[in-house]
């Protein structure tokens, strides 16, 4: 193993904040590498470990070339740039494949690992900053004012009632979304408070003192998602049943937590609710 690819590796984590290293853990586990990299090699290891693991399960090269591009696809410009300066030797192939060469236009580009593949646990693929300015100049009036990340703190709440008193209500696999969601919000930038087997009342509470977190005032949005069983206009809570049936969450709830009066941090900024539960039917509940 080279000392060099280790060290210059160690120092490119050792640079990204803990924010930053989240998001390179999570495109390192679902953006389609070969072989594949899985969440529990990476959750809770430490930029030592992950450096390691890049290594070994990689070529010294090709784990500089997946650092590279993750490093880019986080926004990670800095570390980035700061790669290319101190070993453009070994991640040449992938600065080339950035732009085809004149001088060669028949050199086909060199493997590198896609990092936003078509499936639903894909990274996000980023605009370009071409697009987004002439986004930004034809449609800048209807479109909602975006917090620089160095000073906006993103909220999400999440929610996802999987396990009910009664076993036939059990939500299997529900975890699994909640896992991707959490994925794609923290990919957003989002903090996310995360909540789990919640009565209805617990809900409404557990949304009321969300609407109430200081952090929104610096949000420019916030998500809200509920993930659990439901009725027409109504969302179960996990004691819900024929001798309880009032243990449910109003969805017109939501709403009145989240609007002006009771939550004026987030007054003209977009508030994302999405619900993730039928409407009721007397065999589906």
């Amino acid at each position: 193993m080279s000392r060099c690819a280790r060290d210059l590796l160690l120092e490119l984590l050792k640079d990204l904040d803990s924010d930053q290293f989240d998001r390179f853990t999570d495109i390192l586990t679902y953006s389609g590498l070969e072989p594949p990299v899985r969440r529990g090699e990476v959750e809770g290891r430490g930029r030592g470990d992950i450096t390691c693991l890049l290594i070994e399960r990689f070529t010294e090269k090709r784990a500089l070339e997946i650092t590279l591009q993750i490093l880019r696809d986080i926004r990670a410009n800095q570390t980035a740039r700061h790669m290319e300066e101190d070993c453009t030797d070994l991640v040449h192939p992938v600065l080339q494949s950035q732009t085809e060469s004149p001088n060669n236009p028949q050199t086909p580009p060199p493997e590198v690992p896609p990092t936003s593949p078509p499936n639903p646990n894909s990274a996000l693929i980023h605009c370009s900053q071409q697009f987004k300015g002439e986004l930004l100049k034809e449609k800048g009036n209807e479109i909602y004012h975006v917090l620089d990340k160095g000073v906006r703190k993103r909220l999400a709440l999440l929610i996802n009632n999987v396990e009910f008193d009664r076993e036939n209500m059990r939500r299997k696999g529900a975890q699994k979304d909640e896992e991707n969601m959490e994925k794609l919000l923290r990919a957003l930038d989002y903090h996310v408070i995360k909540h789990s087997n919640l009565s209805g009342r617990e809900m409404d509470e557990a949304i009321r003192s969300f609407a109430g977190r200081s952090e929104h005032a610096k949000s420019d949005s916030t998500f809200v998602v509920i993930m659990s069983h439901g009725q027409r206009d109504k969302i179960l809570g996990i004691h819900h049943g024929p001798d309880n049936p009032d243990d449910f969450l109003p969805v017109d709830n939501i709403f009145t937590h989240l609007n002006t009066a009771n939550c004026p941090a987030l007054l003209n900024k977009p508030k994302v609710i999405l619900i993730q539960a039928c409407r009721g039917g007397d065999e589906a509940v």
